[in-house]
């Protein structure tokens, strides 16, 4: 007779399956409660390493932000110099130089605390000495002469 080649396969594979019927309930309740306690490790690393990155993410985010307010207070601490600059060159009247010093106090705080920031990059140091360059030159040359 001929063998059936699938039958033999057939046999090979039922050899090869794991039969849990010889082990008693309590040992497979106790592997299945393992497997589940297993399940539950994994997510729980799992879940705290996303959330490690997510806070990481977030205080990022934050020093970002931080950093681009202090940017902006350049701006308006510029302006503010711009302001009393021209207010005291059309009349003369030195509360306007209030507001220039007011300014050109908050520019240095501002400039002290970005140069202790590590949140900056080496292409953004770079472009605020150039800024810090350019602010000292025009005050020097354009605001200072003009204030006496």
């Amino acid at each position: 007779m001929l063998s059936d080649p699938g039958s033999d396969q057939a046999f090979s594979m039922k050899s090869r399956r794991v039969s849990l019927s010889h082990h008693s309930l309590t040992s497979k309740l106790i592997a299945g409660f393992a497997l589940i306690l297993l399940v539950i490790l994994v997510l729980i690393s799992v879940t705290r390493l996303s959330l490690s990155n997510i806070d990481a993410n977030v205080d990022a985010n934050v020093s970002s932000y931080q950093t681009l307010d202090k940017i902006s207070t350049l701006l308006s601490s510029v302006l503010t110099i711009e302001s009393g600059m021209r207010g005291f060159a059309l009349t003369g009247n030195n509360m306007y130089l209030e507001r220039l010093d007011e300014g050109s106090l908050k520019i240095k705080e501002v400039n002290a605390s970005l140069s202790e920031s590590d949140a900056l990059n080496a292409e953004q140091v770079s472009q605020l000495s150039e800024f810090f360059n350019i602010y000292t030159d025009w005050f020097a040359n354009d605001i200072e002469p003009i204030i006496g």
